[in-house]
């Protein structure tokens, strides 16, 4: 149980114009939007994922390989990084967990946000966030679990695996923009498939 409730619906006609006004009176007031359209979603240009752009979001996934997935469109409202994200650095959460001590950026969240980024042709902002990680490494070359946004004091287990995955994919992923190797931008795909392939092509 999250302990999440509902706080309004509303029922827009299936136009991008009508999804993208309800969209954005919504996202002030709310942490996560469910949108249900009236189909299923397969185009990335469709009703749903072009209201979500629209009114200021950011369409991470358009389907899934089978049904009933191609039903679920993934988008990011920028009001999550708004309420996640400290320089750079992405909470896990914000809520008391009842546990002691300060909770820090977690990296392999931070590193999420910047694959997102990439694979939005973000590269601006993308760039400023991968130095801004880069620099998180301690003098071996090492990531903890979780940073302290101001000062970048590493926190949680270390050394992370997962951190040091995600350095390397997120990395693979930037490499892939710069050389022009992304996937079509309206197409659906994987990003950690789309990384692990591209690294088994480079052996």
């Amino acid at each position: 149980r999250s302990g999440s409730r509902v706080t309004r619906e509303l029922r827009p006609a299936h136009e991008t114009e009508a999804v993208a006004r309800a969209l954005d009176a919504l996202k002030d007031e709310s942490d996560m939007l469910l949108v249900f359209g009236a189909s299923a979603v397969c185009d990335a240009d469709d009703v749903i994922p072009s209201a979500i752009r629209k009114a200021g979001g950011m369409v991470e996934r358009v389907g899934m390989p089978v049904d009933p997935g191609n039903l679920l469109v993934l988008g990011t409202i920028e009001k999550i990084r708004a309420t996640l994200e400290n320089k750079g650095l992405v909470y896990r959460y914000k809520s008391p967990d009842g546990l002691k001590g300060e909770e820090g950026g977690f990296l392999l969240c931070s590193f999420w946000l910047l694959d997102a980024l990439i694979h939005a042709r973000k590269l601006k902002e993308s760039r400023t966030l991968l130095e801004r990680l880069i620099q998180l490494e301690n003098d071996c070359g090492l990531y903890a679990e979780e940073a302290i946004p101001d000062t970048g004091e590493a926190l949680g287990n270390f050394p992370q695996a997962f951190t040091h995955m995600a350095l390397v994919t997120s990395c693979t992923h930037w490499t892939a923009a710069l050389e022009d190797h992304l996937p079509p931008a309206k197409s659906a795909y994987d990003f950690a498939e789309f990384a692990m392939k591209l690294m088994q092509e480079r052996k």
